[in-house]
């Protein structure tokens, strides 16, 4: 049934687009000036419909034969409104817009006078929830029309950025949009095509923006309930339009900050519903500007019927722009019946507005309950009560709000993808496409599509094909050196090889092994069900010690719904005794230049097999078994760049609850299981896998580690096991708290490993390349390692604004203030704690962060601690 229904809205809407109206009006728009007025809107009384002009004032607007009223408005001129009779051609109508003149409001001035801005955003932020809530579901067919450009790009980038400055990109899309409340989008995409040979973006996102609704982009609205608190603003005047006074309102934030914007809101007298807005964005790497315009699309409802985005900046030397317009036309409208809308009607009686259409179809929700009726009549009352006082603004907005509310069901498990695309959607014909598009090309735009035509046309030649499969295989001296990553069988078969020089991932040093030199071979088979197969092996020599070392791995995921895998994992080389012990690279650095080795490691010859998989949504299980063979390691170099007078640490255990059979050599056979459940944990199917995405519940998680002597002369004796609890929730603006607390114990412990131990999650080096939560910066790695009872907890605040960031030479930055706490305690560090603040996201890549320690809360000492969380 669905290919019949997508059939058919496809045929409904090439009739109602192209077969109806074979004429109308085109021409441009310019200003008084003669320049050209780029995104003004022309829209149809009769149809209801409407379109934009282009970047060099073109439109093209389709109508009914016989007399037309048309009106054509851009902000911040003057709007006009004519009558123009249809024939079966097409008309050339030019139009020029003139300077809005805007009626000054007379202003009393006394010792407490304010703006009458004020008054007018009262009433308009206590009307905000009737009118984000006055329709209940809509359809609606959207054109949208999004160019991007870049437009300078250093000489020092050029290679790592291959795009062509001053090349046009255009992608277009003609799509079906349904919303209904709260914030249910739907799409169907009818159709698209882009300038680039692959379409992989879908930007009718963009088009969903909505100044009721614009706090869902982290941003504090001027229609907030506590907006003069953040904002300014200031009337610049009124204006007539469609017989309705219009008030024109600049706010501006009194801080700077990225949650903050400014702009101008056009508000209608009386009615108190937004005309028109514009917003702008400011961003460390440039400014966004979002526009809209209001229109009536029955008596009293106002939609926006075009919307535009552009955005201009640069970041280290990359300049670009992009521009979004989007035409909104074939309202369907369905309003909501918790909504009373006989305010609208009484507000219209009150000030003598012509209403011209049958109220009855807009009162549907006719107050009936006698404390309904009270609360009703004091709304009207307050929305025309001459001096509106904050206190009677945050009235009506509660008394709205709490009349709109109704009863909040759980959403579904499953999210569903919202977006559709007709299997035809991408191979529409020129012929229709001229016949729907709303908002003409550029010459410059048709000229990107003429580029792109030739492009697919010579890419799918043979010849040119065959070439390209021959470079995906083709082995060179460069793929030899710098690595490479080879595609056979329509890209479903890869093998990489990361190249004889790969210094970052495959040198580094220690004074164990010394200079260590790696490599990586994958190879990867994806199959057409969302499954794969993966097997990597990872070859190294240590030089000092002269040991080769390997380690390899197979993964195979074979149930992309119960997101089921096996791993396979065996080999034989130096390891850390810690899982959080430090960075090899920060270990290279410091070793050469400070003659510091932070790692103490030990050799294992291992091999395992794990099984994870979901027992029930929410519910993941994993469980493993593995034998491993452990032997002690001595240094066997002191090399370093400096200090080569001095000798390294050495590389024997320095934990003080270590046993004597920890730190010799011995083996282990264990078995081990980890589960982790998450009540609510919503999901999504996607390419036909199961993708889980959030859940406002904690994950509670736990973990048992049983090693059984005497399998395969197995010595090592003992069950450790660790529950606990985490989550990650959004407080607000750009705010969150991360927590985590947890409970470890050996059951009985007669036989451990130091590997085996409880490590605490240390992270001494002043510098790190991880994304640390729960370690503590101001203890060694290894010297408080145990086989105790313990418990952990940490907490992480996050936030946008708090101390320093209210500074003005930073506030409008990226970056973020985290307050932290990390407790620990345990036989021999007993009520260990850390407190922590840091800013993050210095210049998005850099964390620097402040540390206190206190042992049994006195106080042990301070450190400071730089990361880049590149890993």
């Amino acid at each position: 049934m669905s290919i019949y229904r997508n059939l058919l809205l496809l045929f409904v809407l090439t009739l109602s687009l192209n077969t109806a109206y074979s004429q109308g009006i085109k021409g441009r728009i310019i200003d008084e000036q003669g320049q050209p007025i780029a995104h003004a809107t022309i829209y149809s009384y009769q149809t209801k419909n409407g379109t934009t002009s282009n970047q060099i004032g073109e439109y093209s607007l389709k109508l009914p034969n016989g007399n037309n009223k048309v009106s054509i408005r851009f902000l911040g001129l003057e709007p006009q409104e004519v009558e123009i009779q249809i024939s079966d051609n097409w008309i050339n109508k030019n139009f020029t817009l003139k300077t809005q003149n805007f009626e000054i409001k007379e202003i009393i001035v006394t010792n407490k006078s304010e703006d009458p801005a004020y008054l007018i955003m009262r009433r308009a932020i206590g009307m905000a929830n009737f009118y984000k809530n006055i329709v209940q579901k809509y359809t609606a067919i959207v054109y949208l029309k999004g160019g991007a450009e870049v437009k300078a790009i250093p000489k020092i980038l050029k290679k790592q950025i291959p795009i062509d400055t001053g090349k046009l990109h255009i992608l277009e899309t003609l799509s079906e949009i349904t919303f209904e409340l709260p914030d249910k989008i739907s799409e169907t995409v009818i159709s698209m095509r882009s300038s680039e040979e692959e379409m992989n973006e879908n930007p009718m996102r963009y088009a969903n923006i909505n100044i009721y609704s614009i706090e869902t982009l982290g941003v504090i609205s001027p229609l907030n309930p506590n907006a003069f608190s953040y904002y300014k603003f200031e009337l610049l005047g009124s204006y007539k339009e469609f017989d309705r006074t219009i008030n024109k309102i600049k706010f501006t934030p009194k801080r700077k900050g990225k949650d903050l914007v400014s702009g101008t809101l056009h508000i209608s007298e009386d009615f108190w519903n937004i005309n028109n807005s514009e917003i702008t964005f400011q961003t460390p790497v440039g400014d966004a500007i979002i526009k809209e315009i209001y229109n009536p699309v029955q008596e009293f409802i106002w939609m926006p019927i075009t919307k535009t985005i552009s955005f201009s900046g640069g970041l280290m030397g990359v300049k670009f722009e992009f521009n979004y317009v989007a035409s909104i036309n074939n309202y369907k409208i369905k309003l909501n019946p918790n909504v009373n809308h006989n305010y609208l009607e009484q507000i219209a009686k009150i000030n003598n507005y012509t209403i011209k259409n049958n109220t009855k179809a807009v009162a549907i929700n006719t107050p009936t309950n006698r404390v309904v009726k009270k609360q009703s009549k004091e709304i009207e009352e307050l929305l025309t009560k001459e001096n509106l006082s904050d206190k009677d603004m945050a009235r009506i907005y509660k008394k709205i709000e709490k009349e709109n509310k109704k009863e909040i069901k759980e959403k579904p498990l499953e999210i569903k993808d919202n977006i559709k695309i007709l299997p035809s959607a991408k191979s529409q014909s020129q012929e229709f496409w001229d016949s729907v598009t709303t908002v003409p090309l550029t010459k410059k735009e048709k000229l990107s599509y003429l580029i792109r035509d030739s492009l697919v046309e010579a890419h799918s030649k043979p010849e040119y094909l065959d070439s390209v499969k021959r470079a995906k295989q083709k082995f060179t001296f460069n793929s030899a050196i710098f690595g490479k990553t080879f595609l056979y069988k329509n890209d479903s078969i890869s093998l990489q090889f990361s190249g004889l020089l790969n210094p970052i991932d495959g040198i580094w040093f220690n004074s164990v092994d010394g200079f260590v030199y790696s490599n990586n071979i994958t190879f990867y088979k994806d199959y057409k069900n969302a499954n794969y197969l993966s097997f990597n092996i990872s070859p190294a020599y240590a030089i000092a010690r002269e040991a080769f070392m390997i380690s390899s791995n197979l993964t195979y995921k074979y149930n992309p719904i119960k997101r089921s895998y096996l791993f396979l994992e065996a080999g034989a080389k130096s390891k850390d005794y810690s899982p959080f012990g430090a960075n090899k690279t920060i270990n290279t650095f410091a070793s050469l230049w400070f003659k510091e080795n932070y790692l103490r490691l030990f050799n294992e010859d291992y091999i395992s097999i794990k099984h994870k998989t979901d027992i029930f949504n929410g519910f993941e299980l994993t469980l493993g078994v593995k034998y491993s063979n452990r032997k002690t390691l001595e240094n066997n170099t002191n090399y370093s760049f400096t200090n080569r007078d001095l000798d390294y640490n050495t590389n024997t255990i320095e934990a003080s609850e270590a046993t004597l059979f920890s730190k010799q050599n011995n083996s282990a056979f264990t078995l081990k299981t980890n589960i982790e459940y998450t009540p609510r944990y919503r999901f999504r199917f996607r390419d036909g896998q199961k993708i889980m995405v959030s859940s406002k519940y904690p994950t509670f998680f736990g973990s048992a580690e049983l090693a059984i002597p005497d399998i395969l002369n197995t010595n090592n004796n003992y069950l450790k096991t660790v529950i606990g609890i985490k989550q990650s929730v959004e407080l607000g603006f750009l705010s969150s708290l991360t927590y985590k607390a947890q409970f470890g114990t050996f059951i009985y412990d007669n036989k451990v490993g130091f590997s085996d131990y409880f490590h605490l999650p240390s992270s001494l080096s002043p510098v790190n390349f991880k994304t640390e939560f729960n370690s503590f910066a101001l203890l060694p790695y290894y010297n408080n390692s145990h086989t105790n009872s313990y418990f952990n907890a940490k907490a992480e605040y996050s936030c946008n604004r708090f101390l320093i960031k209210r500074l003005p030479i930073i506030n409008n930055t990226l970056i973020s203030e985290n307050f932290g706490v990390n407790y620990y305690t345990t036989k021999g560090l007993k009520n260990y704690m850390e407190l922590s603040y840091g800013l993050h996201n210095i210049f998005m890549v850099i964390n620097a962060d402040l540390f206190v320690g206190f042992n049994n809360f006195d106080y042990s000492g301070v450190g400071f601690r730089v990361g880049i969380p590149i890993f």
